[in-house]
């Protein structure tokens, strides 16, 4: 299970944005943006399905990466 810190963290990455743009950002950038630790990945991926199940954010499966600007591939 994450810590508050870390699920405060995913949240703020993910929230601070403007209104007509969600963020995006693949799991390995907003993991390092985060600061998650590898041993919580699992965690992590369970608390942004969450997220996703809450529309808290959305899932996009191509595009470009917010955290650096490379392009994210389909699938």
């Amino acid at each position: 299970m994450l810590s508050r810190a870390q699920e405060v963290r995913v949240r703020e990455v993910l929230g601070h944005h403007p209104p007509w743009m969600p963020p995006a950002y693949c799991p390995e950038h907003l993991v390092a943006r985060t600061q998650i630790l590898l041993a919580h990945l699992a965690d992590f991926a369970a608390f942004v399905r969450s997220l996703r199940a809450y529309g808290a954010c959305q899932a996009r499966y191509s595009g470009i990466c917010d955290s650096d600007g490379h392009e994210t591939s389909g699938g």
